[in-house]
């Protein structure tokens, strides 16, 4: 394996083909789960009575944000899998007094279009707290190779991406 920018990485042979295996990093999936089991404690013991939503709200943005960064990766639901596996386990030991299954996301939110089917999903009052195992890999998507800067044409793409389509807005 070969790592850069948190994934690890390996060619293997599939059908005369070569492609690409990728993982989340060793040293990422460790990071991740500290950063997850910390911000579990602070959802258990917050600073103010109010703060506790706050600190829900922080670790669905802390999930959302390594679903996004990592969700290139070709073997990222067991890796996440993994992870979650652990950080599920201190959320149970830690949060069992507030926890619950029962609840409602919200059709309308943005999270219930990602997560909404999902059964992992916990509430803590009338906040969710999102799964970290529930991320499926996505494929990057690259830039069309007529947008450039170094030719006239390329120029007019670029601008043109860039034109506000709405002026009301």
């Amino acid at each position: 394996y070969s790592e850069f920018l948190g994934f690890k990485m390996k060619v293997t042979k599939k059908a005369n083909k070569n492609v690409v295996k990728s993982h989340i990093c060793d040293k990422a999936a460790k990071r991740i789960k500290m950063q997850m089991k910390e911000q579990i404690k602070a959802i258990q013991k917050p600073a103010d009575n109010g703060q506790q939503m706050v600190e829900v709200f922080k670790f669905n943005a802390m999930v959302r944000g390594v679903h996004n960064y990592y969700a290139i990766a070709t073997e990222v639901n067991s890796d996440f899998r993994k992870i979650a596996w652990q950080v599920n386990h201190t959320i149970t030991s830690r949060l069992k007094t507030v926890i619950s299954k029962q609840g409602s996301m919200g059709k309308k939110s943005q999270d219930y279009k990602k997560y909404g089917k999902s059964d992992q999903i916990r509430y803590i009052g009338m906040a969710w707290m999102l799964p970290l195992a529930y991320v499926q890999h996505k494929n990057p998507m690259s830039k069309k190779r007529k947008a450039n800067i170094y030719t006239p044409q390329g120029r007019a793409e670029v601008h043109d991406n860039l034109a506000i389509t709405n002026r009301w807005i």
